[in-house]
């Protein structure tokens, strides 16, 4: 399932419980940045490094620089929120960059809950 057909599926869901009352819509797969961003080295963690800490990625794709250099990048989210308002929402994203050779380059990260490890 694609980022878009997902978001498609959240909102559809969200749509259908609003008229039911109360109920917390979850989408992706719960993750602890925090604990993610300490273990990684950029350089040195591997693509199955990843993969046993997160599980396989919600997306993937290419990543082009300015430089013109070429990475895979993967995304990874999770969020959540009490309906029909989505209060206490709960969102988190994390991309990460790998060169050819499967290895991170760089990532990024994005958390609702927490400020910076």
């Amino acid at each position: 399932m694609t980022v878009l057909s997902r978001y498609v599926a959240m909102a559809t869901l969200c749509a259908t419980l609003a008229g039911c009352g109360a109920a917390t819509v979850r989408i992706g797969n719960d993750f602890d940045a925090q604990s993610v961003v300490r273990q990684i080295k950029a350089g040195v963690t591997t693509k199955a490094q990843i993969r046993q800490w997160l599980g396989e990625p919600q997306g993937a794709g290419d990543a082009l620089e300015i430089s013109g250099e070429s990475y895979e990048q993967w995304t990874y989210f999770y969020g959540s929120g009490r309906i029909p308002n989505m209060s206490k929402p709960t969102v988190k994203t994390f991309q990460i960059k790998f060169d050819q050779a499967g290895v991170v380059r760089a990532f990024n990260w994005s958390d609702s809950e927490h400020s910076r490890p």
